[in-house]
């Protein structure tokens, strides 16, 4: 293990500063990401299959950041506006950036959430390349990867404070 300045932490070989460690601990505020979009979406799916375990494993979020267009969408949108959570909807603008508006829509979701729940459609598997690309950062990701199943959310909390 290299040394920085006599204390035995990593250094990057690359720079002179160490490289830190990320914290156990959840971030102080949960902003919800959503990408992806589910038609058909029922209220009842919505809150007992994916939102469910994401508020027991993650704690209610503080912010919602969702797509504007899916049938999904408004369906978050109406569970948050029910709870007092405040819901930013991300638009595309299609006109401007043609076929890379919902890339960049994506981006700054990504960019602005702290947590993310990805929607895969039933035909696609899209969506699970970049949640594999973003749990190896360190990103809190779920993915629910078909209709009405419900998710599997990794608990980042401690054994200490269950």
């Amino acid at each position: 293990m290299d040394q920085w300045l006599g204390s035995p932490i990593k250094k990057s070989e690359r720079s002179l500063s160490p490289l830190l460690k990320k914290r156990d601990t959840m971030p102080d505020k949960i902003v919800l990401g959503v990408l992806g979009t589910r038609s058909s979406i029922t209220m009842e799916d919505l809150e007992t299959n994916i939102l469910a375990p994401i508020i027991e494993a993650w704690g209610i979020p503080d912010e919602l950041i969702v797509p504007s267009e899916g049938e999904s969408s408004h369906a978050l949108q109406n569970w948050g506006d029910s709870r007092d959570i405040p819901v930013h909807l991300v638009c595309c603008d299609w006109t401007q950036l043609g076929r890379k508006a919902g890339i960049f829509r994506d981006a700054r979701i990504q960019r602005d959430s702290t947590h993310l729940l990805m929607l895969q459609g039933p035909r696609s598997n899209a969506l699970m390349v970049t949640a594999t690309r973003l749990a190896r950062k360190g990103r809190h990701v779920v993915i629910s990867e078909r209709p009405g199943l419900p998710v599997s959310v990794p608990s980042d909390k401690k054994e200490s404070d269950k």
